[in-house]
């Protein structure tokens, strides 16, 4: 432990100790971490907002930021539009990965050399990209059959560039009608692949997907 190599008693790094138990290296690298001197206790605090709170909508911007995505200082009417959602913000970091394709579906989890079957888990007819699952899958049509949602971007190749469009024309209502069944969506998708569900009938599993706990 960190303890281990201090001199509680002054607050002060314990040279002997890091001399026996360190290399050069690492003993150059402890020398430069800086000490406090009042005493107190540590405390939670994220740099990235000013006021130390941490955020999702922070956390992608310093993403971002970090990694020269888009211009922040411009935010596209997208993110815009998404951040504005008055829903749970289990539901914002939930679109926000979708959107940013860092959802853990299948089909991008075999990208990246996981050993997984990539087929979707509801129709087990196509690959399991985010846009399948959550709009084009045969189920997922169902669901949104009885969403009050518009049917928008039938030639999207992604997830984003449907989402995208939706919150372009959508209303209020229909967005926030329209995040909550994708999150919920997800919620039954997550049943079927880590609890194995067999639901006795498609209305049974619409009913479900509509739930909003």
């Amino acid at each position: 432990m960190v303890k281990a190599l201090m001199q509680i008693d002054k607050l002060e790094w314990d040279q002997e100790v890091i001399s026996d138990v360190l290399n050069d290296r690492d003993q150059q690298l402890v020398w430069r971490i800086p000490l406090t001197t009042t005493g107190r206790e540590d405390v939670w605090y994220w740099v990235k907002d000013s006021k130390g709170m941490f955020s999702v909508k922070s956390a992608y911007r310093h993403q971002q930021e970090a990694h020269g995505h888009i211009n922040l200082n411009v935010p596209t009417d997208m993110w815009k539009r998404l951040w504005n959602l008055k829903v749970p913000p289990k539901v914002l970091n939930f679109l926000w990965r979708v959107s940013a394709n860092c959802l853990p579906t299948r089909f991008l989890l075999a990208l990246r050399h996981v050993q997984v079957d990539s087929r979707c888990p509801f129709c087990s007819a196509a690959p399991e990209t985010a846009l399948h699952v959550l709009v084009r899958c045969n189920f997922a049509k169902l669901c949104w059959q009885q969403a009050k949602v518009p049917t928008v971007a039938p030639a999207a190749m992604f997830f984003r560039s449907w989402f995208e469009e939706g919150l372009s024309k959508w209303t209020e209502v229909e967005s926030i009608e329209a995040a909550m069944t994708l999150w919920a969506l997800w919620k039954v998708r997550n049943d079927v692949v880590w609890n194995s569900i067999s639901p006795s009938s498609e209305e049974e599993m619409k009913s479900k997907t509509h739930r909003r706990e």
